[in-house]
């Protein structure tokens, strides 16, 4: 029981789970180009340092970062959870999937000013301008 349910390499611990762990470590290497934190490496302070940075930034690299952590932390603990309670697991990539789409869902959900760097950046999460501005927003 003390093994982490994830890679059964090593103790579990809020530390060793979240990004340092293979399983996750994994996770977060398909997900965090993405999620525009290419640059953080797989060490959970590193992370938090920088959406701390970040906090209280309205831009749209940190809302998707903040978003991203979220739900990376959110679905590694539910997969742990999964393994330990019901006997389940998900292959890393289907993970990361799923939390790249609840990331994607999340920002078509909320409100844009108008703008071609908007668009832009959108486009990349496939999220097209007239689906968000349609209703004269």
């Amino acid at each position: 029981m003390m093994c982490c349910p994830l890679c059964y390499a090593n103790f579990d611990s809020i530390d060793h789970l979240f990004f340092r762990c293979s399983y996750s470590a994994s996770v977060w290497s398909t997900i965090r180009t993405k999620l525009g934190l290419g640059d953080i490496n797989h060490v959970w302070t590193d992370i938090i340092l920088k959406l701390c940075a970040v906090a209280g930034s309205k831009s749209f690299e940190s809302i998707v970062a903040r978003i991203g952590v979220a739900a990376a932390s959110y679905y590694v603990w539910q997969e742990r959870n999964n393994r330990l309670f019901r006997n389940q697991t998900r292959p890393p990539d289907v993970l990361a999937g799923i939390i790249l789409g609840v990331t994607r869902l999340r920002l078509v959900s909320l409100t844009y000013k108008r703008s071609l760097n908007v668009a832009v950046k959108l486009a990349k999460w496939n999220i097209s301008e007239s689906d968000l501005f349609d209703n004269g927003g």
